[in-house]
């Protein structure tokens, strides 16, 4: 009873460490010489999220057996990151992560991560009858979070493109490359920091002015209402030319529906009231 036990535990320890062997031998395989993320937000702050691992690999064999691993894992995430941990979602929980997929580019030696972002890195500073002011909300680095400090490796870039018709809010911290012209915000690794800050402003649209003549040509370019316009015509045109037998038929209905007492009966009344 003792040797089979023994023998059960043996064979545990030897199947942890052939998994640990695998692991370290996949990411043998591959080194991740460039990570850079780019996040396009919406004009709701939900966010579509692109991640690039670019690699190098020490011969064609492993880039042929990627290749192949690649093939095998698909398009799902939770597939690449259980095959090697390095490949994850680096914003936003898996409750707030929708359409992901991975795919391997061979002809830029990267695996490209895709994925939507429902909520959770930006959220609403303030609220007018004007504009909304968003700001990076808690948590949105915490991939990236040691012992409370931000800390981006070196071979990490993280790009933010602003919505259309966004406005930079206050000075971004730590010290990024912004192009205002273009919307666009990035942090390059190196970099450690105990606070990060990015918010913009989005005026509200304001509502467009009634324009009547543009109603008026939607109306016409109906066909179904330019015929209803051309029997209202016509309608118009046929009471007008038998205007006169009508008018004359109104007054012979009038007449002919009222009751008119004499006036000499009237006034003998009145008189008659008098005495």
């Amino acid at each position: 009873m003792k040797n089979g036990a023994i023998i059960v535990l043996v064979a545990m320890i030897a199947l942890a460490a052939t998994t640990v062997v695998s692991d370290e031998t996949i990411q043998a395989q591959s080194q991740i010489t460039s990570h850079t993320i780019q996040i396009q937000l919406g004009a709701d702050a939900k966010a579509d999220v692109l991640e690039k691992y670019y690699l190098k690999f020490p011969s064609a064999e492993d880039l042929r057996q990627f290749i192949l691993d690649a093939e095998k894992n698909g398009p799902r995430l939770q597939d690449w990151t259980i095959y090697d941990n390095r490949f994850f979602a680096h914003f936003g929980r898996q409750d707030e992560i929708s359409n992901a997929k991975i795919s391997f580019d061979n002809r830029e030696k990267a695996l490209r991560m895709e994925y939507r972002l429902e909520r959770g890195i930006m959220e609403k500073a303030d609220e007018t009858t004007r504009q909304v002011s968003w700001q990076l909300s808690r948590g949105a680095f915490d991939a990236y979070v040691k012992s409370g400090i931000t800390i981006l490796p070196a071979n990490t870039e993280i790009t933010f493109l602003l919505p259309p018709g966004a406005v930079l809010d206050e000075r971004v911290v730590p010290e990024a490359k912004v192009s205002a012209f273009e919307g666009k915000v990035a942090w390059k690794g190196y970099l450690t920091t105990n606070f990060m800050k990015l918010s913009y402003i989005m005026g509200k649209p304001i509502a467009q002015p009634l324009d009547t003549s543009k109603l008026v040509q939607d109306f016409i370019g109906n066909r179904q209402n330019l015929l209803i316009l051309l029997i209202i015509a016509l309608l118009v045109v046929i009471i007008y030319w038998k205007r006169a037998g009508i008018e004359r038929r109104i007054e012979g209905y009038i007449v002919k529906h009222s009751s008119f007492e004499p006036k000499e009966k009237e006034d003998e009344l009145e008189i008659g009231g008098e005495k």
